[in-house]
């Protein structure tokens, strides 16, 4: 099987991510032997609640995409399964980072600067900066570079710390390109549970540093 290099996606809105994900996974996909899928189908079952989804999926219309909590859910149930499970979509794995980014006030930036000027840990949260990674990927680190400070922001569980979600803000120039969004999280989807996730952002939220219904807006 050949060797793929990294490519860096980005999108505006989930119909966005939904379009580009399924070509960069074809492009992928017609690289890698078939006796290689078939040996994953065999392994890899489809579960129920997949099935299910994709059922109600192929029942809209092509190229749409249904705001309904119905239909946002069974989305979301196909994404995070492609994401977690590649080969039981018969896919080789193809996401190893997802971010997002969102406007802050300067009051907010002021917060946060102030707090996490230093490690802050707490009885939920590890959150210290982070440190210069040489294996890092070249986009990520040109994005990376356009902010001022990036801290790993881990959780704490039963059986030690979590995967690093890496948090980045504050912009250092004043840009006008409208896609350069003061806050900025990215994490790897596959070394996270979804519950884990929640208690994350539900700690991050307890801290009181995030205008959370600002960020909701303008995710």
């Amino acid at each position: 099987m050949g060797t793929f290099q990294p490519r860096f996606i980005a999108v505006n809105d989930y119909s966005g991510f939904i379009t580009e994900l399924s070509a960069f996974r074809r492009l992928m996909d017609r690289r890698v032997p078939k006796e290689f899928l078939a040996q994953q189908s065999i392994g890899n079952p489809m579960l129920p609640s997949d099935l299910k989804s994709l059922a109600s999926v192929c029942k809209e219309k092509p190229f749409t995409v249904s705001a309904t909590n119905k239909s946002l859910f069974h989305y979301h149930n196909l994404v995070a399964s492609q994401l977690a499970n590649p080969a039981q979509w018969l896919h080789i794995p193809i996401v190893d980072s997802l971010s997002f980014t969102a406007r802050s006030s300067k009051a907010e930036l002021k917060r946060l600067t102030k707090t996490l000027e230093t490690k802050l840990i707490t009885d939920r949260l590890n959150i210290r900066p982070r440190r210069k990674c040489s294996k890092e990927y070249a986009e990520e680190k040109k994005i990376r570079n356009y902010y001022k400070k990036t801290v790993g922001i881990r959780y704490r569980t039963d059986r030690g710390l979590s995967e690093p979600i890496y948090f980045s803000f504050g912009l250092k120039t004043k840009d006008n390109d409208l896609s350069l969004k003061p806050l900025r999280f990215s994490y790897n989807p596959a070394r996270f549970e979804p519950e884990t996730l929640e208690k994350i952002f539900e700690a991050l939220s307890d801290l009181k540093l995030f205008d959370c219904e600002s960020i909701k807006k303008s995710v």
